[in-house]
């Protein structure tokens, strides 16, 4: 796919489609934080309307006849955070989360950010590896928390083995 045959616009509220890449997004990262159960509607439901509140913009990639993948800015204090990003899995590895990522470069450049902010699971290789291809570096590795809801995996931080 090309980004000749992409689109990508501004979208105004939330839809069935954002929906469907809402669970998608939730169920991995569910599994990457070895939670078992599945996003429940309501969850679903409340991420799709909190994406248009407050100072967000969302911003849809489309074949111009499905919906591929979204992006979320939040700006507070003009610093610009990437909020959300998912790309449908069969749409991966053709440009679409790229094409997404440097639409939302320009949106924050535009207004007066030079770069993004950007929370990444560790687990998350895909998005991570995107970020390499962009340039980017990790500023922050880990959020700490004394309960864990996950079993036996470990991450080494600088020569301390945490569990998350």
């Amino acid at each position: 796919m090309r980004e000749a045959n992409l689109a990508i616009e501004k979208l105004t509220h939330p839809t069935d489609a954002m929906r469907r890449l809402i669970r998608a997004f939730r169920s991995e990262l569910n599994a990457l934080n070895q939670i078992d159960e599945p996003p429940t509607d309501h969850a679903v439901k409340d991420d799709a309307e909190n994406f248009f509140v407050g100072q967000r913009t969302v911003f849809g990639a489309s074949d111009y006849a499905s919906l591929l993948g979204f992006v979320v800015l939040k700006e507070e204090a003009g610093v610009f955070w990437l909020d959300w990003m998912h790309v449908a899995a069969s749409a991966r590895r053709r440009g679409v989360g790229s094409m997404l990522f440097n639409h939302a470069e320009r949106h924050a450049r535009k207004h007066g950010a030079d770069k993004l902010f950007i929370y990444v699971h560790p687990d998350n290789t895909g998005m991570l590896a995107l970020l390499a291809k962009q340039g980017y570096d990790a500023l922050n590795l880990i959020e700490v928390t004394r309960k864990t809801r996950t079993k036996g995996k470990t991450l080494d931080v600088f020569g301390h083995r945490l569990r998350y």
